[in-house]
């Protein structure tokens, strides 16, 4: 079981904002080579990504998001110092199936990802009948700050969604860094998404 398969059933109309395929290709910016023989092998035309916000077909995103993760033998594409070895996924997904409630399957999924992931951690907050994902970033290169939390809290939204059978909506999302002009995709985030937060939620 592989991040990429624990979503909902992906529609041939669905699509992906390119700029999280060039953010998964990160590690191998200095090898262009290499980068554009992944992208061919996931029908990802290279030029594509010249435009942020492109959207690629979500079937050959599926497809590259394998493919990097079988290059670098990390679930999270080499965005943390300690990272996400193959399989890992699958475990964090074990341990919130048996979970009698969402509020408890949610809990447990941060704290297994917290035991993978070193530079960016999670806590659940719940107040009355609301409820937030709150995430503390201890990356040291700001480069790529915004995409790290963007990709992990997907990947985080990704298991929910899996465990209820259908998308989940989000109400508002907060970030604790700067507006980026190819970032935070209102298809993604919903349609109230603030920047320059004090904490990422």
């Amino acid at each position: 079981m592989h991040y990429a398969e624990v979503r909902t059933p992906v529609r041939d109309r669905d699509t992906v904002a390119a700029y999280f395929v060039r953010a998964g290709l990160w590690r191998l910016r200095h090898e262009p080579t290499r980068a554009d023989a992944i992208l061919r092998s996931a029908d990802i035309d290279p030029t594509w990504l010249t435009d942020p916000l492109f959207r690629i077909p979500a079937q050959s995103v599926i497809r590259f998001w394998l493919a990097v993760t079988e290059e670098f033998d990390d679930e999270f594409f080499g965005f943390d110092s300690h990272g996400m070895p193959r399989g890992t996924f699958a475990v964090i997904c074990r341990h919130v199936i048996h979970e009698p409630d969402l509020g408890r399957a949610l809990e447990q999924c941060l704290k297994t990802f917290g035991l993978f992931i070193h530079d960016i951690q999670a806590r659940l907050e719940v107040r009355g009948r609301r409820a937030a994902i709150v995430v503390e970033n201890s990356l040291s290169d700001p480069t790529i700050l915004h995409i790290t939390e963007e990709i992990f809290l997907s990947m985080v939204i990704g298991v929910i969604c899996w465990l209820t059978g259908r998308r989940l909506l989000l109400d508002r999302t907060e970030f604790g860094h700067e507006r980026i002009a190819h970032g935070a995709d209102p298809l993604v985030w919903g349609p109230w998404t603030k920047f320059d937060a004090p904490q990422t939620r």
